[in-house]
């Protein structure tokens, strides 16, 4: 989860015919560009999630393909301490980040602060949560440690965080890197 914020995703199973992407960069279309700013295409797929390897831990094998029949947005490179301190004065985020510099990837995350960060993304960009809960619960650096009644809505057009097979079909599709 320390990479999370990378993967705040937008998901869709449908997208209008006339979306196209670059064979080269698997990036939007400019029609859908300014919606998905930040973010590239990951077009669905055939993942093979774990190992049939006996050096594998138990619970990574055995090893299993998982198709993916949706196209899904990632986001280009890892939320930075920036980005994440940016979005905290604009929203109710804590601002916990100890980063040296804002340009590096946010790191010492839970799972919870993540969700926390694509609601608060998906709200000042006028887009749905995909996540739900009733009370959270912070320790003391400010990390949210506990949502009360969390739900997770995957019809919202929201973003969120990446399942494990939207992330290795990702990881291995061809994608410029430097982007």
């Amino acid at each position: 989860l320390l990479s999370f914020l990378g993967a705040c995703s937008n998901s869709t199973s449908e997208f209008p015919d006339d979306t196209e992407t670059s064979p080269d960069t698997q990036e939007p279309s400019d029609s859908m560009a300014p919606a998905m700013e930040g973010m590239i295409l990951v077009r669905g797929g055939t993942a093979t999630l774990g190992s049939d390897d006996s050096r594998y831990k138990p619970s990574e094998r055995p090893a299993m393909k998982v198709t993916l029949d949706y196209d899904f947005y990632l986001g280009m490179h890892e939320v930075t301490c920036g980005e994440y301190r940016e979005l905290a004065k604009e929203s109710s985020l804590k601002d916990f980040g100890k980063c040296d510099s804002d340009s590096l990837p946010l790191a010492d995350v839970t799972y919870y602060d993540a969700a926390l960060f694509a609601n608060a993304k998906g709200k000042l960009g006028n887009r749905d949560t995909a996540y739900t809960y009733s009370k959270a619960t912070f320790d003391s650096e400010g990390h949210c440690t506990y949502l009360e009644s969390f739900a997770f809505h995957p019809e919202a057009q929201a973003y969120r965080l990446p399942t494990a097979a939207e992330w290795v079909l990702a990881a291995a599709q061809t994608w410029d890197p430097a982007n």
